[in-house]
């Protein structure tokens, strides 16, 4: 296994099976600070696409895009990730993860999610793709951290004969690609560039930061460490996840 540092700044981490069985790339993209008009409106941006080759020829691609906002505003950041294990199936997850306790905060739950029409996208994705299914994921802790209002379906078109993946491609392009354009357009429109929802108090702004920083690293700990030990036995997965918790910790 070796991390090389690419021109534009990003990361790539390759792993090999040592048997050969199995091949494997990381790219961690450089994040980018956003910057807009008001100071305190400067999200970071994380990409980190992920890409596996067995040897049985089958491929696993996943790509996670991240904003993550800064401690001096309480607007949640945007989180999408799109896995696909093959030429016909597609698990697509898009949301806005709280940051506040919508129990408490019921002004928090009106404005990014009631007066949003993010459950709109998510009943049309679900309920009119015949070949899309609500995906649930096995983590608790994935399930406790989204929103009411997150999309989170796995795409399936290889029942019905053939033409799976001319459907799949077909379903991306016209319905996945919607939902995914109006999720990072009410993210940039409520939260990123949205009415101010300043945070003055340090004791809210610790809170804030402390567990910002608990989500980053226990969602690659899930998300990441969950799926390397199944590809590349644990030893390398050790390793690989030792090698991110280095790269994400020096861009903190």
């Amino acid at each position: 296994m070796r991390s090389d540092q690419r021109s534009d700044g990003g990361s790539v981490i390759n792993s090999g099976e040592p048997a050969g069985y199995t091949v494997g790339s990381i790219y961690l993209a450089p994040r980018c600070r956003v910057l807009y008009e008001r100071e305190w409106d400067q999200p970071w941006l994380s990409l980190h696409p992920f890409w596996c080759s067995l040897l049985s020829g089958a491929a696993m691609n996943i790509t996670s895009l991240t904003c993550y906002m800064n401690d001096s505003t309480d607007a949640p950041p945007l989180v999408m990730e799109f896995i696909q294990g093959g030429p016909t199936s597609l698990v697509v997850i898009l949301d806005l993860p709280p940051r506040r306790d919508l129990v408490l905060y019921s002004d928090y739950l009106k404005t990014f999610y009631e007066e949003t029409e993010l459950e709109k996208q998510r009943q049309l994705l679900l309920d009119t793709i015949p070949e899309a299914k609500p995906y649930v994921s096995p983590s608790l802790y994935i399930r406790c951290v989204f929103s009411p209002t997150a999309i989170t379906a796995r795409v399936d078109t290889s029942v019905g004969g053939g033409g799976g993946e001319t459907r799949l491609e077909e379903i991306v392009r016209e319905r996945v690609s919607v939902a995914a354009k109006k999720v990072l357009e009410t993210w940039l429109e409520v939260c990123a560039c949205g009415e101010k929802r300043e945070v003055t108090q340090e004791e809210d702004r610790a809170y804030l930061k402390k567990r910002d920083a608990m989500f980053k690293s226990k969602t690659i700990e899930v998300d990441i460490g969950s799926s390397l030990p199944r590809l590349f036995g644990q030893e390398i997965a050790d390793r690989v996840l030792a090698e991110l918790r280095v790269l994400m910790g020096s861009r903190d």
